[in-house]
């Protein structure tokens, strides 16, 4: 009986949290992306890898190489495979099989080019922007090819592209993002970074999309560049229960890269941060008995001096390297 009695009074108290539960704004303040459990990307490249895209090459795309029998052709998403160290994959093909063509076979590293000698008609490599393939006849320029490029993933939910390593997800031409979304009511502010990762030898824009359940809530054109940083975007929402939000790499042809998204309440945002914010200062190339705290002269570096008498300091922290 005293069972029963325990068990009637543990379902009791649940079902009061649940009906108080119901009775408050539902939704907590932020949420980060990443840890959603229904994020889902399309169109899905293949087992281990991140990013896949094909790319259709015609006669006119090749242009003569400086080396001697060597052509290049720009690529619409540059350094897909750049480096075979990181695992990535490359494949080029003749879109109609040819058995009296060479078979295109791929090398790891540019400079193998400056040897014509070490390598047969079909072989090519990438290289930034850039596709070159040795065909001094031109049997394989002349035909349409498809390039293949394929990045690895570096860990699940992380992107590694460029210069950049962050939480995010990479999304090809025609791509899209898609979250399921607990319940929220009132307003919301959509933050990220983005970066359009492509060249602008054959487009200079992509043009982004966001959805709110199926129906187009904000749209923005931005800039091609292969170098670059993720820069902050904020895209205002209102939310009226559950929905469905949907990132679109919707035109062009550059990589869209997402990066650390997260969903918040403008007064969240607005409020002085329960932890102070942290900032780690590293000196590179600088001396730290250049620091009055280091017994500097009090006169220098007056700003720097203030972070360390109001922060905490490491007096014996050691590298291999800076």
């Amino acid at each position: 009986m005293s069972g029963g009695h325990s068990t009637a009074t543990r379902l009791s108290a649940l079902l009061c949290w649940a009906l108080v539960a119901a009775c408050q704004d539902p939704g907590p303040d932020w949420i980060e992306v990443a840890a959603l459990p229904a994020v889902e990307v399309s169109p899905a490249a293949k087992p281990g890898a991140f990013l896949q895209h094909t790319q259709r090459l015609e006669a006119a795309d090749w242009t003569p190489a400086p080396l001697p029998g060597v052509w290049m052709a720009a690529l619409e998403i540059p350094g897909v495979g750049t480096s075979d160290a990181a695992g990535n994959a490359h494949e080029l093909s003749v879109a109609e099989p040819n058995a009296d063509l060479p078979t295109p076979t791929f090398v790891p590293y540019a400079a193998e080019l400056q040897d014509a000698q070490s390598f047969v008609p079909g072989t090519y490599t990438v290289a930034g922007g850039d596709l070159f393939l040795f065909d001094p006849d031109k049997r394989l320029c002349s035909h349409e090819l498809r390039y293949t490029g394929t990045l690895k993933q570096p860990a699940p939910g992380r992107l590694a592209l460029g210069n950049v390593v962050t939480d995010g997800w990479l999304l090809a031409p025609g791509g899209a993002l898609t979250m399921q979304l607990p319940e929220w009511h009132g307003a919301v502010e959509l933050d990220l970074g983005l970066w359009a990762y492509g060249t602008n030898q054959r487009a200079e824009t992509n043009t982004w999309v966001v959805r709110l359940d199926g129906r187009e809530v904000f749209r923005e054109t931005i800039s091609n560049h292969l170098v670059g940083p993720l820069a902050a975007r904020t895209v205002a929402l209102d939310f009226d229960g559950a929905h469905e939000l949907v990132l679109e790499n919707a035109t062009g042809p550059a990589v869209l890269a997402l990066g650390t998204l997260r969903l918040a309440r403008p007064e969240w945002k607005a409020r002085p941060p329960e932890r102070p914010d942290l900032m780690l200062f590293v000196a590179d190339t600088f001396r730290a008995d250049n620091l009055a705290m280091n017994g500097g002269d009090p006169r220098w570096t007056p700003h720097m001096n203030a972070w360390a008498a109001a922060g905490l300091a490491f007096t014996n922290a050691v590298a291999t390297a800076p």
